[in-house]
């Protein structure tokens, strides 16, 4: 349940930062039960590679959601004056309008990763203006901090996967869109 909820298909997720679990484990104000389980999570990293990517059992992921923030890219993607929107099926924000974006793999570059999110998502490949800014995104289910970019498409050809149920090109924010939808949308001087 909680895999689907986060729009993961497997049964193992990938570890976002092995430095940050180090550091969090050499924090002075850790319990000693939460030090053994974060020796335990170290321990327990699978070895098993997929396009270079460390995996983690889901009960370990689910411990790191508890613990700290994750490190995630999004892109604001642009193409003929309007910008996209795609409607989410999982938390976060379940059921809004968002842009393209996710965990940063670890040895991936943020340019790489957005790049990534965005033609995994969209099956749009896009240029990359700028980066925008950092936001810092606490939900009830997670806590993110996003490194914002934005994108130009090549054409506007979407194809949605499975972690979103409907798109739109707009030239401006819907009314009601969530918060921080706005600020990353107000930051990248597109109308809201």
């Amino acid at each position: 349940m909680f895999l689907h909820e986060h729009g993961l298909e497997s049964t193992r997720v990938p570890l976002v930062s092995w430095f940050a679990l180090k550091y969090y484990a050499m924090c002075k104000h850790v319990s000693a039960s939460r030090f053994e389980q974060t020796i335990k999570l170290n321990e327990s990293i699978s070895m098993g590679r997929s396009v270079g990517v460390m995996w983690i059992e889901e009960k370990y992921y689910k411990m790191i959601l508890e613990w700290m923030p994750i490190p995630t890219v999004d892109g604001i993607i642009t193409f003929e004056g309007k910008f996209l929107l795609l409607k989410r099926v999982n938390p976060p924000v379940k059921g809004e309008w968002w842009v393209p974006g996710g965990r940063v793999r670890k040895g991936e570059s943020l340019e790489e990763a957005v790049s990534r999110e965005v033609f995994e998502e969209t099956g749009l490949k896009c240029k990359i203006i700028r980066q925008i800014g950092v936001i810092n995104l606490v939900f009830p289910e997670c806590h993110t901090i996003s490194i914002y970019y934005l994108v130009e498409a090549e054409n506007s050809n979407v194809k949605l996967n499975e972690e979103h149920s409907d798109y739109r090109w707009v030239s401006k924010l819907p009314v009601g869109s969530h918060r921080y939808l706005n600020t990353m949308i107000q930051k990248a001087e597109l109308p809201t």
